[in-house]
């Protein structure tokens, strides 16, 4: 659920308690009142306890959302106000909140992995900027800022390079060397990293290079 739908549920939620309308239905249709009244305790029952689900589970920002979608079709559907269930707005964005807030630590821990390297940055940072968005947070919400994003792409960049490094000096191939060179140079430049931050040097590379294309 993005979040602009998340502030549309909320302003559809009822006003003003939907009891007496309910009532006037129920005697258009012939209903027992007490029978009215009991339905509408268990649907308020229910709609208690998913608020309860929502305060004390930890749940994925995804099934959070379903969750919710069920909340709010039970409260429109019987005419129940946020405030005859025992929640407010502020409580429910802030629920809300907590629970996305929660998956984007886990996709900033993915962001983080030492193995990762510089090809999945992108989709990595996506995911969490997504799950930021969706959630109506920023970076600051998670400790994080775009220079700190900045410095794990560099990184990753850099254990790229480390990597293609070696492989160039493991490879007997003089095709593989040749692809893994221009490999290493891809991720220097992509990380605007000086080949000394890697222990390579000019003439290292262009020994590479000639030793590669005799």
């Amino acid at each position: 659920m993005e979040y602009d739908d998340f502030l549309q549920e909320l302003r559809d939620c009822p006003f003003e308690s939907g009891f007496q309308r309910g009532m006037e239905r129920c005697q258009q249709l012939g209903m027992d009142p007490k029978e009215f009244r009991s339905q509408r305790r268990n649907y308020k029952e229910e709609v208690r306890g998913i608020l309860g689900a929502l305060r004390y589970r930890e749940f994925r920002a995804e099934w959070f959302d379903r969750v919710l979608r069920d909340f709010f079709q039970i409260i429109r559907e019987q005419g129940f106000t946020l405030e005859s269930i025992g929640t407010s707005t502020e409580e429910l964005h802030q629920l809300r909140r907590k629970a996305y807030r929660f998956e984007a630590f886990w996709f900033l821990h993915r962001l983080r992995r030492r193995n990762a390297g510089a090809h999945t940055f992108g989709k990595d940072l996506h995911l969490l900027n997504a799950t930021l968005q969706n959630g109506g947070l920023s970076l600051s919400d998670v400790r994080m800022s775009s220079k700190k994003i900045e410095k794990i792409r560099v990184a990753r960049c850099r254990r790229d390079a480390r990597h293609f490094l070696k492989k160039i000096r493991e490879e007997e191939s003089s095709e593989s060397r040749s692809r893994y060179i221009s490999m290493l140079t891809d991720r220097l430049r992509q990380g605007e990293i000086s080949p000394e931050r890697i222990g390579l040097y000019g003439k290292k590379i262009a020994s590479f290079y000639y030793k590669t294309n005799p």
